[in-house]
C-alpha cells in the first residue's frame, strides 16, 4: 500500500517490525511532494516514534491476525488471556499494554493482536462500564450542562464526569481517551 493510505489504526511494518498507526498526517505543501508524518507504536517494544514519508512511498502492510480473547487478571508484569476457540492462556508484558490496563476488568472481552503467531497487544471494546471509586459529593441543582469533576474509576483511571455522578455507580467510558460517556444500565 501507498505512505498516503495509511490510517489510524492500521498496521504497518516498519524496521522489519509490526507498528500500528497511532496518527495520519497528510500534507501538500505549494511546491514538492506531499509527504505523509506517521505516529507510530511499535508492537513488540511498545515504543511510539514518528516518521515521514513521500505520499507515494509503498508501505508493506503487516500480517496481523485478531482472536477473540478473555482478560484474566494481571501477575508479576504479565497479563493473562483465555481463547475460549482453543481453551489456551496466553500472556503479553503488562509494559505492552499500558494503555489498555487501565480499562481492563477480568472478563472483559478484547480482540488479542497477533503476528507470526506471537500475541503482542489487544485491541479493547469501543466502550466499557466502569464503577466510580472517588468523586467529590453531588452538587445540588447540577445538570448535564454544568462543569464536569474529577472522578477515579475502579481501575485506576482518572477521567471528568458530569456532576450529578456519584461515588459507586457504574458509568460508560470510551477506551480511545478515557472520556465519559454517559450512565451505564441498571441491569
Amino acid at each position: 500500500m501507498k505512505a498516503k493510505d495509511c490510517r489510524k489504526g492500521s498496521y504497518i511494518i516498519y524496521n522489519s517490525q509490526p507498528h500500528k498507526v497511532l496518527d495520519s498526517y497528510y500534507h501538500a505543501p505549494g511546491k514538492g511532494m506531499p509527504v505523509v508524518q506517521l505516529k507510530l507504536r511499535n508492537l513488540v517494544t511498545g515504543l511510539s516514534t514518528e516518521v515521514r514519508f513521500n505520499s507515494m512511498a509503498d508501505v508493506e502492510e503487516a500480517d496481523i491476525f485478531f482472536t477473540e480473547a478473555e482478560y484474566l487478571y494481571e501477575e508479576k508484569d504479565e497479563c493473562y488471556f483465555f481463547i475460549h476457540q482453543t481453551s489456551e492462556i496466553l500472556t503479553i508484558p503488562s509494559k505492552n499494554l499500558e494503555h489498555e490496563k487501565k480499562f481492563l476488568l477480568p472478563n472483559t472481552k478484547v480482540q488479542l493482536i497477533k503476528f507470526n503467531d506471537n500475541p503482542l497487544g489487544i485491541q479493547l471494546p469501543a466502550k466499557v462500564e466502569l464503577t466510580v471509586i472517588e468523586t467529590p459529593p453531588e452538587i445540588k441543582g447540577a445538570s448535564v450542562t454544568n462543569v464536569g469533576k474529577p472522578a477515579v474509576l475502579e481501575t485506576g483511571l482518572q477521567t471528568t464526569v458530569p456532576p450529578f455522578i456519584t461515588q459507586g455507580e457504574k458509568i460508560v467510558v470510551s477506551t480511545e481517551d478515557g472520556s465519559y460517556i454517559g450512565r451505564a444500565e441498571k441491569k
